[in-house]
């Protein structure tokens, strides 16, 4: 890809999916870090849209578009931070298996998705 940000957040996720493959008993958080992929999803329905030739003016484009925007902001912007916060850090002791070697990659790449998070949702 031609966009720098764009290859980190694809290998930063890659990084997050095989570190928590490897790592044991993470698998119920899973469902929380794949949220992430919701906006993913939207915009890429408003990429096919724009292929298929669909106006910005058009409804079905507009509220695609309001799905992407209210997705990211909510998921990568608030909720998830939020949880992971209150899993990796105020719940430490309650839950070891979110601080074993193999499961570090993981938190780091979420950390480095975050920040590009917000820096999209800056420029948004």
């Amino acid at each position: 890809a031609s966009d720098p940000m764009f290859t980190l957040n694809e290998v930063a996720n890659l990084v997050k999916l095989v570190s928590c493959l490897a790592s044991r008993g993470v698998a119920w958080i899973l469902p929380a870090l794949m949220s992430t992929e919701i906006p993913q999803a939207c915009l890429n329905i408003l990429r096919m849209m724009a292929e298929l030739g669909a106006e910005p003016s058009d409804l079905t484009f507009r509220i695609m578009l309001g799905a992407f925007t209210t997705s990211f902001a909510a998921i990568k912007g608030g909720v998830l931070p939020a949880t992971l916060f209150h899993l990796i850090v105020r719940k430490a002791k309650e839950h070891p298996e979110l601080h074993q070697p193999r499961f570090l990659p993981a938190k780091l790449a979420l950390l480095v998705r975050f920040s590009l998070s917000y820096t999209w949702l800056s420029v948004v």
